[in-house]
């Protein structure tokens, strides 16, 4: 049974994407803006050329020459100029990005696609930085609550200190009381998101809080996921 299904959880961005993985960044964008994205919280800025007007009080815009977080490369992976204080927000998934002053410094000349991809995989950073991308993004550079408590302000002030798994390997190790007798492994489970909430066969995906508490004969981790 599955009790919610965040669609756009990094683990199904990834899966339906691995045909454009290859592509290079600068196409996917531009046919990431041909796209008709109907289904983003914020239609109205799915534009680039709308996305980008809004960076006219930018805060750091007198440092663009010497940073790779410009406006012009958060227009392109999705941002727009919205507050509070130089917050950004995606069109597509609606997250809000707060505080880039370490980041303006940072030398990684992708650093606004590694931000974007690692706190919010949604479909538009997919497409336009890559699968392969974004994959790496959420497994080398895993955002901690902390860091997500800073970062944005649209769960500050909800986030729980908790023991909820940040990584497939914390995902792991609470399967330690899983029923052997259960016709799927936890680590099928594990590399899917999934960590078990230590009650039946209940899992829940640490990335889009899918919760599935039956597991049938045929049944996989990624198909059941995807569902």
């Amino acid at each position: 049974k599955v009790s919610y299904l965040g669609k756009r959880c990094a683990f199904l961005l990834c899966e339906s994407a691995t045909n454009i993985d290859d592509l290079h960044p600068s196409l996917i964008s531009q046919q990431g803006e041909k796209l008709q994205w109907d289904d983003a919280e914020q239609p109205d800025f799915s534009d680039y050329n709308v996305r980008i007007q809004t960076f006219h009080s930018w805060p750091y815009l007198q440092q663009e020459e010497n940073t790779f977080v410009t406006s012009s490369l958060l227009a392109k992976h999705g941002f727009y100029f919205s507050g509070p204080n130089d917050g950004v927000t995606c069109f597509y998934c609606g997250n809000i990005l707060t505080n880039w002053s370490e980041a303006i410094h940072d030398t990684n000349q992708n650093i606004v696609q590694l931000e974007h991809a690692r706190f919010f995989p949604c479909r538009f950073i997919t497409y336009t930085a890559g699968a392969k991308f974004v994959a790496n993004a959420g497994y080398l550079h895993v955002v901690s609550d902390k860091e997500r408590r800073s970062r944005n302000p649209m769960i500050s002030k909800v986030i729980k200190s908790s023991n909820k798994p940040q990584s497939i390997d914390e995902c792991l190790s609470t399967f330690e009381n899983w029923p052997s007798d259960t016709p799927i492994l936890p680590k099928d489970l594990a590399q899917t998101g999934f960590y078990y909430l230590g009650e039946e066969l209940k899992v829940k995906c640490y990335m889009c809080d899918l919760e599935i508490d039956e597991w049938y004969h045929g049944m996989t981790a990624f198909g059941t996921h995807k569902r």
